[in-house]
């Protein structure tokens, strides 16, 4: 197996190379995560990474993984048994969304509260969550100390690539095609005018749940490359607490969502024991 082999022989210096050169592990003829992992396939995997012991890790499951099928490295995820207390929920996130609406309207700001209405809806879908951060093999192989041990985690997957990027803006949450050389300056060309007009700043949240600031206004212009999957959330243009909780909270919160729509995962952990 590829993973068994470099982990076994090849050690740091070898597995480093593969990520800076760029090389890709050599795919084999499987289904993309969007055909789906025959049933056969999955219920073999989910055997797999049951009988992984408590002290495994992650890199562990990956070898079970690899042995069945391969993924769509760039696009795997990792998922805790535990959820982040430090991080925000999708309940506040709404309710905050809704004390701004409120005043919104109450300022006949109309539009801006139709507009974070659609954020709440949008909210409403992003259930499945995810560890923020890289969690493809190569990666972890130079970076031992980043490892999980199963135990902490519950699931695992990947995503087919996606062919969007989302911008979040005060008009609402608008979903454009992907294609190479995206990046800022191309997706706010694409949205109409009004969306963005007055507004200074933004936040990116790529695919690996980064979170990059971004000035959008003549006098702070940046320009930064999108991967698909990325998520470009406006800082709102009303200035109360609840606001500016909003401005940091809502990209950390995309930060923890899955990389794309069309995913598989499989449990681990306990939740494989009982699956």
């Amino acid at each position: 197996m590829v993973l068994t082999s470099l982990r076994r022989t090849a050690g740091p210096f070898v597995a480093l190379m593969l990520v800076i050169a760029g090389t890709s592990l050599p795919a084999r003829a499987q289904p993309s995560p969007g055909q789906g992992v025959p049933p056969d396939r999955q219920r073999a995997i989910a055997q797999a990474l049951a009988t992984l012991p408590a002290e495994a890790d992650a890199l562990d499951a990956w070898l079970q993984v690899e042995a069945l099928t391969e993924p769509d490295w760039s696009y795997t995820f990792v998922q805790g048994t535990q959820a982040n207390s430090s991080m925000p929920s999708a309940p506040r996130l709404i309710a905050e969304l809704d004390a701004v609406a409120t005043l919104a309207r109450a300022r006949s700001r109309t539009s801006l509260a139709a507009g974070l209405h659609r954020w709440q809806a949008q909210l409403d879908a992003l259930t499945a969550s995810r560890l923020p951060g890289r969690a493809e093999p190569a990666w972890l192989m130079t970076h031992p100390r980043h490892v999980p041990r199963i135990a902490g985690l519950s699931g695992l997957g990947w995503c087919r690539v996606p062919d969007w990027v989302e911008a979040w803006t005060p008009a609402g949450v608008a979903r454009l095609a992907w294609h190479p050389g995206m990046n800022t300056d191309r997706l706010m060309a694409a949205l109409p005018a009004a969306s963005t007009r007055y507004l200074d700043r933004a936040h990116v949240v790529t695919p690996l749940g980064e979170i990059l600031p971004l000035g959008v206004a003549a006098w702070n212009h940046e320009s930064l490359p999108l991967a698909p999957g990325s998520r470009v959330v406006f800082l709102l243009p009303v200035e109360t607490p609840s606001a500016a909780w909003l401005d940091s909270a809502m990209p950390r919160f995309l930060s923890t969502r899955l990389p794309g729509d069309d995913c598989v995962t499989f449990p681990l952990g306990s939740a494989a024991a009982h699956d």
